[in-house]
């Protein structure tokens, strides 16, 4: 399952990024409305807007995840400013590890045959198989934690 967004419709507002927030939370949940899809693992692969969008729809649904977290740590060429800044990047909860990529905003999820590219998507590759590993573990022995059912999640109104 794939959410995507055409980011010429957002203005980059906060209004923008909660409304997008909730319907994607909405989209989410609707297609998991059967015990069986709401128990089955998820793993959420979001960059910039999406990484944004990510934490306006899970902030208090954080506890209990396995959360990995790339950033970028070059200026962007020619700019001579860093795009995204480590914090904005990090959730900065318990739970979440995070990794520093050699590489600027327009390269961190671009990848050529350089051997810096190669190093730096074996290590981004490195660290979702890891967390694939450990998600599949704890869904095989019963300790993964699941979205609550849409009837107890606070949606926006």
């Amino acid at each position: 399952m794939s959410f995507g967004y055409d980011s010429a419709v957002f203005n980059k507002s906060a209004a923008d990024i909660d409304k997008f927030a909730d319907q994607s939370l909405r989209e989410l949940l609707g297609k998991r409305c059967e015990p069986g899809e709401q128990a089955r693992p998820l793993l959420f692969l979001c960059y910039s807007l999406g990484g944004i969008v990510f934490k306006k729809s899970f902030p208090d649904r954080c506890e209990g995840l396995k959360i990995v977290s790339f950033y970028e740590t070059r200026q962007l060429s020619g700019t001579g400013i860093m795009i995204l800044s480590k914090v904005s990047a990090l959730l900065f909860r318990s739970n979440e590890t995070s990794v520093p990529l050699n590489t600027d905003y327009r390269s961190l999820c671009r990848f050529s045959t350089t051997e810096d590219d190669s190093e730096r998507l074996n290590l981004l590759l490195s660290n979702l198989k890891d967390l694939a590993n450990q998600i599949i573990a704890q869904h095989r022995i019963g300790t993964l934690r699941t979205m609550p059912p849409p009837a107890k999640l606070r949606l926006a109104d």
